[in-house]
């Protein structure tokens, strides 16, 4: 990150259930601070992918702390179950066809699957 110039950075959940669900939220969050330090945050879009129907895990916490979001512009993808990532096109998409642009990909899981192609 570094060296990025800016774009779309997507932070995305990729599997469920998580050990420490509020790790992906940390890092958008962290990420929005790194890139406001490097006076670049006008040139990120950041948006937080997951397969919850909100941000944070409990419907409580989200409902009180969604704001920080807002605060932060950082969008959000919800009920995003992803079925792919798209390299070629920079994109990742769920099972039902929606799609979300990047730039900057960042995901977490639990576990790493390699695949050969």
């Amino acid at each position: 990150m570094r060296e990025w110039q800016g774009g779309k950075l997507v932070v995305h959940i990729t599997e469920m259930p998580i050990k420490r669900p509020v790790a992906p939220l940390e890092f958008a969050f962290l990420a929005d601070s790194f890139f406001k330090n490097k006076d670049m945050r006008d040139k990120v879009d950041i948006t937080y992918v997951t397969p919850l129907d909100g941000a944070f895990t409990k419907p409580k916490a989200t409902e009180l702390l969604d704001y920080l979001l807002e605060e932060k512009q950082i969008k959000d993808v919800t009920y995003f179950n992803i079925e792919k990532v798209d390299l070629k096109n920079k994109k990742i998409i769920d099972y039902g066809g929606q799609e979300v642009e990047y730039d900057l990909f960042g995901y977490h899981t639990h576990k790493l699957r390699r695949r050969n192609d």
